[in-house]
């Protein structure tokens, strides 16, 4: 009886039946290819990231529209100030800032992600899995929008001065957000992910 239920538990990454250098080696089997595709379909993953985070600088930023457009791996943003920077700053009429980012330090976390859990041959929670995607696609729009809105943040106008009247307490917000955004959310998030759309299913090592 006690191996039976021994047998009903689901397997841990600590130890059990197998060392976890073998998942580890797992891992970055499946991460060779799956980071190949996801240069290759760098185009469409950036561009989707990239349309979800213009209306993100839409919306919290003082512009009043955003385009992007992908090219050689990298999302350029044309943003067209708000009435009242137009009017506090004279600035002629039809002037828009261009920034640009790369998706790419972004979108990274998408093959991670996906290698840790076909690592982990985890095929029964592929629903979790598939809503986890959708997340880490949303994480990566939010940097790209951090990315963006503290580059206007930082930009200079006619005068010398900062272009938009952003406070100093929320420009060194989007700093500490960009330094999460680039350094943490791309490691941290796909393994936080990962173990909750595992859940209760049965992974093997």
């Amino acid at each position: 009886m006690a191996a039976l239920a021994a047998d009903d538990t689901p397997r841990a990454l600590s130890g059990g039946a197998r060392p976890v250098a073998l998942f580890a080696l797992r891992v970055l089997a499946w991460a060779v290819p799956l980071f190949a595709a996801w240069y290759l379909a760098a185009a469409p993953l950036s561009s989707a990231a990239g349309w979800v985070a213009a209306r993100f600088v839409e919306a919290a930023a003082p512009v009043d529209h955003v385009r992007v457009r992908y090219a050689d791996h990298r999302l350029a943003f044309a943003a067209e100030p708000d009435g009242d920077t137009m009017w506090r700053d004279r600035l002629p009429a039809g002037v828009v800032l261009d920034v640009d980012a790369n998706p790419m330090q972004y979108t990274c976390s998408i093959p991670f992600f996906l290698a840790l859990a076909l690592a982990t041959t985890l095929r029964p929670a592929w629903r979790r899995a598939a809503a986890a995607l959708g997340v880490l696609l949303l994480i990566a729009a939010a940097g790209l929008y951090v990315d963006v809105h503290l580059q206007l943040a930082r930009l200079a106008g006619p005068a010398g001065g900062l272009l938009f009247a952003t406070p100093p307490y929320a420009r060194e917000l989007l700093a500490l957000a960009f330094q999460v955004a680039t350094l943490l959310a791309p490691v941290l998030g796909p393994v936080a992910l990962w173990m909750a759309a595992e859940g209760k299913a049965r992974i093997s090592l």
